[in-house]
């Protein structure tokens, strides 16, 4: 019986988390590492480094992870309530473009969707758990990380008035 039921209760403990788990490498207060864009599948930001001197929210995350499935409602609603702010949303997968363009035509996101090159940005930010958020300042400082969810909307005010 046992036996049975603990390929359920691994594969739900799995879901539930994430399948990557453990802490990440960089923390509040650390220079962010450059983030390394492959390709925007939506919101492409023209020019030079799109990312210099802006707020960035850096969200990773990936179709097949049920908590990130879970965090996009939150993203959207972080995303349009300050659309009028200079801040760049970014949610990076390593995934296979048609896979992720297939998972935005059934699930509308209003951040800027990119690809990862190489999982150049995921390995120089450390990330060992996904979804895993990146409060980045226009000086390039982390100023929050941590799962998305537990980013409210009034701290994310909180955070903003004081950068």
């Amino acid at each position: 019986m046992v036996l049975r039921i603990f390929p359920i209760v691994l594969i739900a403990c799995l879901w539930l988390a994430g399948c990557k788990s453990g802490p990440t490498v960089l923390k509040v207060g650390d220079t962010a590492p450059d983030i390394q864009v492959a390709e925007w599948l939506s919101g492409e930001l023209k020019g030079g480094n799109p990312f210099l001197r802006r707020v960035v929210i850096l969200e990773f995350w990936a179709t097949w992870c049920g908590p990130c499935r879970m965090t996009i409602p939150h993203m959207n609603a972080l995303v349009e309530k300050y659309a009028r702010y200079d801040i760049i949303f970014v949610s990076m997968t390593d995934e296979n473009r048609e896979v992720v363009k297939k998972f935005m035509a059934e699930t509308p996101m209003k951040a800027a969707v990119v690809i990862d090159k190489n999982q150049e940005t995921e390995r120089a930010y450390g990330i060992q758990s996904i979804p895993h958020m990146y409060v980045i300042d226009k000086n390039n400082v982390i100023q929050w990380e941590g799962h998305p969810q537990t980013m409210t909307e009034e701290a994310f005010g909180d955070l903003l008035a004081k950068m």
